[in-house]
């Protein structure tokens, strides 16, 4: 079966209003904080994509950062050609969200959260504001990593003097954010769920089921009596795959470090269904050992 590589790419711009100069080291963390934001979404939207955000120009007159995300993942279903086409654009809307909650909210848990169809939420804030973002959004007060993150962007804006708070610019509008509303997303929102997440790192062979030569999707594999999805984050064993170092057929294994992580409920147990495998480290590169393929079965 062959799989089309489909690439998504569109663009941001977070302009603050202030001096058209900016502290070295909090321009650093800004840049690096929105790059996580942007890459949490687009793992929120589709898991399988392969995201890069890139810096395409620092401006003058305040101060401006443009960013560029490209998003690349694989589509066998031709119905869904169309929404990983424009992947990026739901990624960034889902980004502008997170800003958008953070300011109605003040520091508060919404008052209430309403599904709408086209996978978005109505959210309104304890005063009664609300605003339409993407279920994606909705990250921002139910994820602590991810709700830390958009406060220390806030908080490094307010540092760099933006008396006029900035704006997030998308090529369809641009977002406006005072400095009061700066002062209301620092403030921290009581996380209502917190979940313990235990992350432990096996070596282990896994029988390779489907392999992608294209980017950084999944992989799947045979492991433990069953089937997994996982990601490869060893560039060197990527790198080799793709320049045709080794031939993939049926039996091919490979041997390596796995990363699972799976969500603890409150009486410390697994839930399996959150499950996450990451294979970190390849040993080896790929093997095929058939003495040893009914081990992995």
């Amino acid at each position: 079966m062959s799989y089309e590589s489909i690439h998504s790419q569109d663009s941001f711009s977070i302009h603050i209003n202030g001096d058209n100069s900016i502290d070295a080291m909090l321009l650093s963390q800004i840049i690096g904080d929105m790059a996580k934001l942007t890459k949490d979404a687009a793992y929120y939207e589709d898991p399988t994509a392969d995201c890069n955000v890139n810096i395409t120009a620092l401006k003058n007159g305040s101060f401006q950062i443009d960013f560029s995300a490209l998003l690349g993942t694989a589509s066998t279903l031709l119905s869904d050609i169309t929404a990983v086409s424009t992947l990026a654009t739901t990624v960034i809307t889902t980004l502008k969200g997170y800003f958008e909650l953070k300011k109605i909210l003040n520091g508060s848990q919404p008052k209430e959260v309403q599904e709408l169809s086209g996978n978005k939420i109505y959210v309104t804030a304890e005063d009664g504001s609300s605003v339409v973002v993407n279920k994606g959004s909705g990250s921002v007060f139910t994820d602590c990593n991810i709700h830390t993150v958009v406060q220390n962007v806030s908080y490094n804006i307010l540092k760099t003097g933006a008396t006029d708070g900035f704006s997030f610019d998308t090529n369809d509008n641009a977002e406006q954010f005072t400095h009061d509303d700066l002062v209301k997303m620092t403030k921290p929102v009581p996380i209502a769920t917190q979940t313990t997440r235990k992350v432990s790192t096996i070596k282990a062979d896994l029988l390779i089921k489907k392999p992608d030569i294209l980017g950084h999707s999944t992989w799947s594999f045979r492991y433990n009596s069953k089937n997994i999805d996982a990601k490869i984050l060893d560039d060197e064993f990527l790198d080799s795959v793709r320049n045709g170092d080794y031939s993939i057929r049926g039996g091919c294994y490979i041997t390596a470090d796995l990363e699972i992580s799976v969500d603890l409920d409150s009486d410390g147990l697994s839930d399996e269904q959150t499950t996450k495998y990451t294979v970190t480290k390849v040993y080896g590169g790929i093997q095929d050992t058939s003495a040893q393929i009914q081990s992995l079965i």
